[in-house]
């Protein structure tokens, strides 16, 4: 309907813009119309897949358990990988500081005298370390029992502490 259909009926002008007016009022365009339509189609489908998503949460909150659940036993796990780690580092340390010793001492055979070496707390840094298993050494090179594992008979004569240079004479 347009406004010369309305005058083809006999109207007048002033009667063809009131009801010209009253019809525009409350019309809508067509495209408009599609254009809120397909909004409102749109919301209504992704309205329904967050539902089916929460649906889908919720029938796996036991999963989200379980991996938080194996998360936490990772987490443990690693920890546990690294205290171990740690001490083998601090084990390999200290062994390669036992064979530095025994090499200072003029030990024959290093891996020989290693048995008669007394175990040192792992609770002591290295500098005490090194002190205590400098003197277990330096008892080792002396005993008449074990001094025949080292080059000379004065072997404990030689041994110098940890941090200054030989000055031993072959």
């Amino acid at each position: 309907m347009n406004k010369a259909t309305l005058k083809g009926l006999g109207l007048t002008d002033e009667q063809v813009e009131q009801v010209w007016n009253g019809v525009t009022e409350n019309y809508v365009t067509k495209s408009r119309f599609n254009e809120v339509n397909t909004e409102k189609t749109q919301l209504k489908d992704s309205l329904k897949e967050r539902d089916e998503q929460l649906e889908t949460l919720k029938s796996e909150s036991g999963v989200a358990e379980k991996l938080k659940q194996q998360i936490a036993e990772l987490q443990a796990a690693n920890l546990q990988k690294d205290k171990e780690h740690a001490a083998d580092m601090k084990r390999l340390k200290r062994e390669a500081i036992d064979e530095r010793l025994l090499s200072e001492a003029k030990a024959l055979n290093p891996t020989a005298v290693k048995p008669f070496l007394s175990a040192i707390d792992d609770g002591v840094d290295d500098e005490g370390y090194i002190a205590v298993r400098q003197q277990h050494i330096q008892a080792l090179a002396i005993a008449e029992s074990t001094k025949f594992l080292f080059q000379a008979a004065d072997a404990a004569d030689c041994f110098q502490p940890y941090k200054k240079a030989m000055s031993c004479s072959e």
